[in-house]
Parts: C-alpha cells; structure tokens; sequence
C-alpha cells in the first residue's frame, strides 16, 4: 500500500480522527480459540485444534529436544481435549501419524506450515550429507 493510501484514512472525518482500519485490525489480538478445527484421529475419535501466537511458537522453539518441542505444541494447540505436557507426553507410545496429525494442523491454523516443511527438509539434507 502506498504512503497515500494509509494517509488517507488517517484524515479526519466531520472534526473526528478516522480510525485506521488496517492498523487496529493488525495490533488487534487474534480470536484463536474461535478459529479452530476438528481432526478425526482413527479409531480414537475427535479433537480440536487452534493456531498459535508467535509468543506459543518462541516458547515451543525454547524447548531442548524436538519431541518436546512437539509435545508443548500440542499441550498449547490442542484445545479438546486439553492435556497436561505429561498427558501428551503420553502420545509418544501411540502410533507416530496421531502425533504428526495434531501438529501439522496446528502449523497450518498458526501459518507456519510452509516454513516448518522447508526447514524441516533442509535439516534432512544438511544430516544426510
């Protein structure tokens, strides 16, 4: 957008400032527990999953293994059924496509699906040279 576009609905409207639309609606805090969705896991059932805040994907990055970076995911992005980290830790002994099944839904609700892949495969490559 150029400079003139944002300057224009900065203008006053009958003596009032005129909201800045884009602005509020990008400082505005995300309604992540409304944008969800619902994944059938076979044989078990249903469960539900949110994106993340940039913030939740920080806290995930900070953990020292990558399973456990994987389990805080879940514990942050599953919203039914809410587990404890020790109750998704538990997810470990089931079979790998469950866990894999949450927290790629979960990269895709946050917008990172895209970017995990790609850093993903380049950590393949870089361990398999």
């Amino acid at each position: 957008m150029t400079k003139q576009g944002t300057k224009a609905r900065a203008e006053t409207n009958g003596g009032e400032p005129v909201v800045d639309d884009l602005k509020a609606a990008l400082l505005a805090p995300d309604d992540l527990e409304a944008d969800t969705v619902d994944i059938e896991i076979e044989g078990i059932g249903t469960v539900t999953v949110r994106g993340l805040t940039r913030d939740e994907s920080h806290l995930i990055a900070k953990k020292k293994t990558a399973l456990d970076a994987e389990i805080q995911m879940i514990v942050l992005g599953m919203v039914n059924p809410k587990l404890t980290f020790d109750e998704a830790k538990l997810l470990t002994r089931k079979r790998a496509g469950i866990m894999q099944t949450i927290t790629d839904m979960i990269s895709k609700k946050s917008g990172t699906w895209e970017g995990a892949r790609k850093e993903a495969m380049a950590t393949f490559l870089d361990e398999s040279e």
